[in-house]
């Protein structure tokens, strides 16, 4: 009976442990998850940069490279992600903000960063 009994408390005292870790690593996972849709966004952003200046023969303004990517509605999705692209700081920079999708595992994620394009 003892034996039982310290068997059930060292088990108590594993979930006890074990819960919490469980929990961050669920939280790690969205956070990592959140920084590659961002990442992928940026991606885009420079992809789309490179693909007007081979079209045009010139940089394109962030203006322009926003447009483009509002154009594509494929821009925006990134799986469990939805991406905004935003002109910021003059025509230096494209912010992306992605937002995790109602309803996945990462909803209520969400992460951003200004990529700079570049500019003559």
């Amino acid at each position: 009976m003892i034996e039982i009994i310290a068997v059930l408390i060292l088990l108590s005292i594993l979930a006890i442990i074990a819960i919490p870790k469980f929990l961050g690593m669920q939280d790690d996972a969205k956070n990592k998850a959140t920084l590659a849709a961002v990442a992928e966004g940026g991606i885009r952003v420079m992809q789309t940069g490179a693909k007007l200046l081979l079209q045009n023969g010139s940089i394109a303004t962030n203006a322009q490279i926003v447009t483009e990517l509002d154009l594509d509605p494929e821009s925006s999705d990134a799986g469990d992600f939805s991406i905004d692209y935003s002109p910021v700081g003059g025509a230096s920079f494209i912010h992306v903000l992605a937002e995790g999708r109602i309803g996945t595992d990462v909803e209520g994620g969400f992460g951003s960063k200004n990529f700079g394009i570049p500019h003559s």
